[in-house]
């Protein structure tokens, strides 16, 4: 997932690729200070997702004073000739002011807006949400839904998955293949018959398999299996 993010205080933008890489999502952040270089990033390429700030330098240069950039991005991304006219669009500003007198046109071209403060994470919480929605969907062949992390480390040693577990919309996960056929290995985190259930459920919402089955006796009772 590719995602150019435009923020010219450093400490915002530490905060929002935290964000952004605690999703459990391979994501490749590109990242630029000003409307100029916003301007030349989006004209090279494609992104997956943009997240900027709506006051910002127009050049970047030391001295200069950011400003209300707000019409000036949507005028960018949002032309019909844009590589990303269609991208997904997420304005992180502590100026309120900014987002509130530009309500309307920043609603009009779906353009999320979420109001940042230093020290607070309520935020994030808001931040993660939106990003979750832009993160382009992957579908699997199979999901296998073990009871526990013993049975999945079994795959491992059979050679058909990798020791490595990525967290995926909330979800402890294993990435497979067999014989071409790419899929999940994925272990609740409780057991019981009600949570593989739920389990079970988003597995198949998210990730649209063909096939899903399970591994072991998901139905135990914690403790007593």
């Amino acid at each position: 997932m590719k995602v150019l993010v435009v923020e010219d205080n450093p400490q915002k933008l530490s905060e929002i690729k935290g964000v952004l890489n605690g999703i459990g999502f391979e994501i490749n952040i590109k990242e630029c200070d000003s409307i100029f270089k916003f301007n030349t990033e989006i004209t090279k390429e494609k992104f997956d997702l943009v997240v900027a700030d709506l006051v910002l330098p127009i050049f970047g240069k030391d001295e200069e004073e950011p400003q209300d950039v707000t019409s000036k991005i949507i005028e960018l991304i949002r032309d019909y000739e844009s590589k990303n006219y269609k991208t997904p669009v997420i304005a992180i500003t502590q100026f309120s002011d900014s987002a509130e007198s530009n309500f309307s046109n920043l609603n009009k071209y779906d353009i999320n807006v979420i109001t940042y403060e230093q020290g607070s994470d309520e935020w994030k919480s808001a931040f993660f949400r939106k990003i979750e929605l832009c993160i382009p969907k992957t579908t699997y062949d199979f999901i296998i839904v073990c009871a526990l992390e013993k049975e999945a480390a079994a795959y491992i040693e059979a050679g058909y998955a990798k020791p490595k577990t990525s967290i995926k919309y909330g979800l402890s996960c294993q990435d497979m293949m067999i014989e071409g056929h790419k899929g999940l290995i994925i272990v609740p985190p409780r057991m019981g018959l009600v949570n593989t259930s739920i389990v079970s459920a988003r597995a198949i919402d998210l990730f649209e398999p063909k096939i899903i089955c399970m591994s072991g006796i998901c139905a135990g009772i914690e403790g007593n299996a």
